[in-house]
């Protein structure tokens, strides 16, 4: 029961190997355009004990011959980055980004995993890129569904993927629409540890528009608690009530065009006592779908950037249950 993962990350499918049962004994992490992030990424796979990804891009790691990967493992896990997406939610591939997908598909033909998944924003089904996978795949002798859900509906975030379940064994169905749940159930417990801070003055004309906008709404006519971005792209930030889905959280909230780390990410707002609080990375840890076992340092910049782009280890755990 191993497993090894491609475009590593903070170690969110590691994560979630490890939960359902799956030694992560290999991976592989770098981002050209960001080394040092991934370098960072990797000293946290080494604080949680997973000594063995390599800095390199996957088709370096290819162009190598796919040292250490292990033959006939369990489970692989393959997610080709999207940055060549113009607009992630609304746009098309800019340019081809062919050379990682075949770089990835030549790491599944050379390990022959029993089973492979793909995780990829919902517009990589429309590229060529995905068409090749795929063609591949069933080449290959895999089973191939491919649906997209709401992976982070389970920790109250709107984060719909791309996924892929294939498999030598069996026909391994898509994953079904997981149940979602309230983002403020999930951090409740942790307010007592939330720090005071001072609203921005966008902020409060945020929060006061959202009052308005939904002053029909309040359950038992009692004000929502707010969950309200301090940085966005938008002319005001973000805000979300406790019984809407809070938005993906992204890289670039977490880091300014410096490359900077920010401390003050999103805030909590609570009506009853007119309070705003500053959400820590436990509350994000936990927002991102991590078990309390995951060990990472304290920096937003470093952290935040990780989780924003994970995919849930709890919600993987789950899937990899369904394995044929």
């Amino acid at each position: 029961m191993i497993g090894w993962d491609l475009f590593s990350g903070i170690g969110g499918i590691k994560c979630g190997m490890e939960l359902a049962g799956i030694d992560p004994v290999l991976g592989v992490e770098c981002d050209p355009s960001d080394r040092m992030l991934s370098e960072a990424f990797i000293e946290i796979h080494k604080l949680n004990g997973w000594d063995r990804t390599y800095l390199m891009t996957v088709q370096d790691y290819a162009m190598w011959g796919f040292p250490g990967l292990p033959i006939g493992a369990k489970l692989a896990h393959i997610s080709p980055v999207c940055a060549d997406f113009s607009i992630a939610q609304f746009g098309s591939p800019s340019h081809a980004n062919m050379p990682m997908a075949i770089a990835a598909m030549d790491a599944i033909a050379h390990g022959r995993p029993e089973n492979f998944t793909l995780e990829q924003v919902p517009q990589y089904a429309r590229s060529p890129e995905f068409e090749y996978i795929k063609n591949r795949a069933l080449t290959l002798g895999y089973t191939f569904n491919h649906k997209t859900i709401c992976i982070g509906a389970p920790f109250g975030q709107s984060r719909k993927r791309l996924i892929v379940t294939a498999s030598l064994a069996g026909d391994w169905r898509s994953p079904i629409q997981p149940a979602g749940i309230s983002w403020y159930k999930v951090i409740e417990d942790l307010i007592p540890t939330f720090e005071p801070i001072v609203p921005t003055e966008r902020q409060l004309t945020s929060a006061a528009a959202w009052y308005y906008k939904n002053r029909n709404k309040y359950p038992e006519h009692k004000p929502s608690p707010l969950y309200v971005e301090r940085v966005t792209s938008g002319k005001v930030p973000k805000a979300r009530g406790w019984f809407e889905p809070i938005p993906t959280m992204l890289k670039s909230k977490f880091r300014d065009s410096a490359f900077n780390g920010r401390s003050n990410v999103s805030c909590l707002y609570l009506p009853e006592g007119d309070r705003w609080l500053n959400l820590n990375l436990q509350a994000y840890s936990r927002l991102a779908g991590f078990p309390p076992t995951f060990k990472y340092p304290n920096s937003p910049k470093t952290t935040g950037s990780g989780f924003g782009y994970s995919v849930p280890p709890l919600w993987y755990a789950s899937l990899l249950k369904t394995m044929p």
